[in-house]
This record gives C-alpha cells, sequence and structure tokens, in this order.
C-alpha cells in the first residue's frame, strides 16, 4: 500500500534537500512537484540527428517537430529514500498539445539521480520547448506494508 506524501512533507522535504536536491519550494504545487529541465536532446527521423539542443536554444525556445522525439533531463536530483517512491506524468500542457509520455515512470525506492523524460510529439504541428515550461510533475508516496519490506530487500 502506498500513501501520497502531503503538501507540507513535500515542501519540508524539498526545503531541507532532504528527497530532491535543487528543488524550489515553488514548484511545489498541492502534493506534486513541477521539475524544470536542464537539458533536452533531439531524435529527429526529419532532421537525420540526436543532438544535445544548445543551452541558449533552450533559453530562447526552439521548435519541436511533429514525428520527432524529445529527452528532456531534470535540473532536479531525486534522492529516493527506501520507503519513498516517485510517480512521474506528464503536465497537463503536454497532453493538451498532442505530446506522449514514452512510457510510465515509476521510480522505485533508493533511486538516485536525475529523471529523464521521453516526449514524442504526434500532433501535426510544431511545439515551442523552453526551460519556463512545465513537461513533468512528480508526486511522492510512502510504502507500506509488505511492498516496504520487498524495496527494502532489493
Amino acid at each position: 500500500m502506498a500513501l501520497p506524501l502531503s503538501h507540507a512533507e513535500l515542501r519540508r522535504a524539498v526545503s531541507n534537500g532532504s528527497l530532491i536536491e535543487g528543488g524550489r519550494l515553488e514548484r511545489v504545487l498541492g502534493n506534486q512537484y513541477l521539475f524544470r529541465i536542464r537539458l533536452a536532446f533531439i531524435h529527429s527521423p526529419l532532421r537525420i540527428t540526436d543532438e544535445p539542443v544548445r543551452e541558449e536554444a533552450l533559453e530562447k525556445g526552439f521548435r519541436f517537430l511533429p514525428s520527432e522525439t524529445l529527452f528532456l533531463v531534470s535540473e532536479e536530483v531525486l534522492k529516493l529514500p527506501y520507503d519513498i517512491q516517485a510517480v512521474i506524468s506528464p503536465s497537463n500542457l503536454i497532453k493538451d498539445e498532442g505530446l506522449r509520455m514514452i512510457g510510465e515512470l515509476e521510480l522505485e525506492p533508493l533511486f538516485n539521480g536525475r529523471v529523464l523524460l521521453g516526449l514524442h510529439n504526434e500532433s501535426r504541428s510544431a511545439f515551442s520547448v523552453n526551460k519556463e515550461l512545465v513537461y513533468a510533475e512528480s508526486r511522492f508516496e510512502n510504502i507500506l506494508g509488505e511492498e516496504l519490506s520487498g524495496a527494502a530487500a532489493s
């Protein structure tokens, strides 16, 4: 069984850096954390490229074309303890714009690292990407009971 962290618990964990290194309190919304983007990579069948997006393009914004796949790396580093998991989901903006998140992300307890998010543009139009937009959000859950004993054993 898993219980979501409350707004107060998440704010406390972000402010003391125990759950999210580099986290900001203004990115806590209810019981979710809204990730910032550090790096982006595009895989494009049209441009025939797999290259990082330049920092200045991330700052100003760039166009993410239909049928392209975009990989985003979070600014924050997750440091999950043995009894907390993270469930990452695309933001409403992403869903509304016709972008699809590649895979479902449930990060297991003891995960330590940046979040890598894959997005595929399934719409018919280009999408403007920049660092200020919210692409992914996470809710954190306390793992209880049998699930916790399995997580601690792995």
